[in-house]
């Protein structure tokens, strides 16, 4: 100890905590609530722990309080023995340590090495680590009138905290000035002899009255009790309170010193901190906080939505593990910013799923600081921007489509003109008796390619939309049996399992003639399909589901690779014919890409969908879905369907 501890007047002394702490590191593995159970139901414990520490040093003023004649005297931070009422504070000094906490303060009944009971207020604070050993610096403030009486007021009167002592029916007997002022007083005389009831409402003073009662009847302290109170001018406020009893000689709890500590703002602030940390985890983004070095500190529910890791998975980790290879220095490139001043905006860039995959986010970075307005950590905002990229990509592909639709039709309608003239032509020339039958020959042939361009210029203009002035109501099965009975006879010739599933289904209001080309167009692809394949299966099914009718074809045919499944309804776009590789069995198909992409147009306009899943080798399901037709008024011409639900889940088809 220096020379201004060696001469105070305050009793301090210093202890070894090296081997305590370290026996409490064991004891509090189950928690500190735990560890202060144990200590409490085993006396014989809590003294022994204590007396275990040794005493480096001890001022004067220490030795003369205890009747002590060297250090080793005082056994411990409580003094030569432990008496039963200090328990309570035993207990609270010991979980403090076991906490790591830096400081404590703990009221103490304690006897000097000659008998003499003393009451103490004692402080604790952790004095660090000297010679290779833990220190625990003690401070005694003496409560039992051997010391002035001026040196605990001067102590006291310093302190923020609501210092009171009361008697046994809790009328003050000593307050310090943080509690005059609290309770709108002249002077701490002006208190001596009043209560609680004398400065706030009845209801509030009833409790802290049956609080005091309760110490004055156990003997046990109340701890850290958090409290709602008043001041003089009606604020309402939060108090840390503690109390705990005061005994005589004989061993009567007649006294009772309080601590009140305002935390008002501390309560405010946890408040606001939970509600933020509320609306953090409730937050459908990704927010994410990190230290300057990219760990990861903090992680919140939409985190684990969008990236598909937990928090435990990825608090600690580096946050750099989110990022693709060739996007790390990005990142680095808007940390700069933020550490220079700057407030980047909102950027679109791609991220890592746990899964693997890449996928696209809007992140926005903030810088995260502490106190003093140093830069600790940097916090992220993402938002999955994969759906709205989608439909932005679709918006626009559906644009471009209307304009080609445009185009194509216009060009079509030229084109057919075109095409009426030379086919009148060509008629011309088969009327003609004297045409050699070599020409003749020739001339059918050119009929045949004409009308292969009329059909090709007709589904060009199928593009462009319809007028819905041609609409009927139609049900989906008696539709799909009028194509099938027109393409028997090419079912039959090719040797293909036809497998119909044709429930009830509809109404629709379609134009029959558009309808039919697209169920034409999606059973012929089909059967185009089965080129080269061994297993020749389809099988149509349609039915109701949910307000809406869907037809579905299916077939064990090549399948389509899923790079293909996103242009499938691009106009012009095929694998059939001089597309196909040369060796496919595709490469013997005639297509020109069009059909799909005319359906697609027609059931869009009908605002339904089609839709494709297809695995290569295995085959293909195609599925249209339209919206069922409303019911008819009562008492109008209406045709009774069978609304029988489709109650089994589609079946891959089989052979064998």
């Amino acid at each position: 100890m220096d020379e201004y501890y060696q001469g105070s007047s305050l009793a301090m002394w210093e202890l070894d905590l090296t081997e305590l702490r370290a026996e409490l590191a064991g004891m509090a593995c189950d928690g500190i609530s735990t560890l202060r159970q144990r200590l409490n139901a085993q006396p014989e414990l809590t003294t022994r722990l204590l007396h275990g520490m040794k005493v480096l040093a001890a001022n004067p003023a220490t030795l003369r309080l205890y009747e002590a004649e060297q250090p080793a005297d005082l056994a411990g931070p409580f003094g030569p023995s432990l008496e039963p009422e200090s328990l309570a504070g035993a207990v609270e000094l010991l979980a403090a340590i076991a906490e790591g906490r830096s400081e404590a303060e703990v009221p103490a009944a304690a006897r000097t090495c000659a008998g003499h009971r003393l009451e103490l207020l004692l402080k604790f604070c952790l004095a660090g680590q000297q010679e290779g050993l833990q220190r625990l610096s003690v401070t005694a403030i003496d409560f039992s009138g051997q010391q002035e009486r001026s040196l605990l007021l001067a102590v006291i009167d310093n302190l923020p905290d609501h210092i009171y002592l009361k008697d046994s029916e809790s009328r003050f007997l000593l307050t310090n000035k943080a509690l005059v002022q609290w309770l709108g007083a002249g002077s701490r005389e002006e208190l001596i002899g009043k209560s609680d009831h004398d400065f706030f409402p009845a209801e509030m003073a009833d409790k802290f009255r049956a609080d005091e009662r309760a110490i004055l009847e156990s003997g046990h302290s109340l701890i850290n009790k958090e409290e709602v109170t008043k001041s003089a001018g009606g604020v309402q406020r939060w108090m840390l309170t503690s109390k705990m009893p005061v005994a005589d000689s004989t061993g009567a709890v007649v006294r009772i010193v309080g601590i009140g500590r305002d935390i008002t703002e501390r309560r405010a602030l946890e408040e606001k901190n939970a509600l933020l940390a509320t609306l953090v985890e409730s937050s459908n983004d990704a927010i994410v906080a990190t230290n300057l070095e990219g760990i990861i500190q903090s992680w919140n529910k939409g985190a684990h939505r969008i990236y598909g890791y937990s928090a435990e998975q990825v608090v600690g980790r580096p946050i750099s593990e989110l990022l693709p290879a060739d996007l790390r220095e990005e990142r680095g490139r808007y940390i700069a910013r933020i550490v220079r001043g700057e407030e980047p905006g909102p950027f679109e860039t791609q991220r890592l799923h746990q899964d693997g995959r890449r996928i696209q986010v809007s992140i926005t970075l903030s810088p995260i600081r502490n106190p003093a307005g140093q830069l600790v950590g940097i916090a992220s905002v993402s938002q999955d921007i994969g759906e709205q990229k989608a439909l932005q990509a679709q918006i626009l592909r559906a644009e471009r489509l209307e304009s080609l639709g445009t185009l194509a039709a216009g060009i079509a309608h030229q084109f057919n003109n075109i095409n009426t003239a030379i086919q009148g032509y060509l008629d011309i020339l088969l009327r003609q008796a004297e045409l050699p039958e070599r020409l003749r020959g020739y001339v059918l042939q050119a009929r045949k390619g004409l009308q292969r361009a009329v059909d090709i210029s007709n589904r060009l203009e199928g593009l462009s939309g319809f007028s819905g002035a041609d609409l009927e109501s139609l049900r989906l099965d008696v539709a799909a049996r009028g194509q099938l009975a027109a393409l028997a006879a090419m079912v039959q010739a090719e040797r293909v399992t036809l497998k119909q599933e044709l429930r009830p289904a509809g109404p629709v209001r379609v134009n029959p003639a558009q309808l039919g080309f697209v169920i034409h167009s999606l059973l012929h692809n089909a059967l185009n399909s089965l080129a080269g394949r061994t297993c020749r299966v389809v099988t149509v099914r349609c039915g109701n589901a949910a307000g809406s009718v869907f037809l579905e074809v299916e077939d064990t045919g090549c399948g389509i690779p899923k790079e293909n499944l996103g242009r499938l309804f691009t106009p012009f776009f095929t694998t059939k014919g001089e597309w196909a590789p040369s060796q496919s069995a595709q490469a013997g198909v005639q297509g020109v890409g069009l059909s799909l992409a005319v359906c697609q147009s027609i059931i869009s306009e009908y605002g339904g969908q089609i839709e494709v899943d297809s695995l290569p080798d295995i085959g293909s399901t195609f599925r249209i879905r339209l919206p069922e037709e409303a019911p008819q008024a009562p008492g109008k011409n209406s045709a009774i369907v069978d609304q029988e639900p489709w109650g089994s889940p589609p079946r891959r088809s089989s052979c064998g």
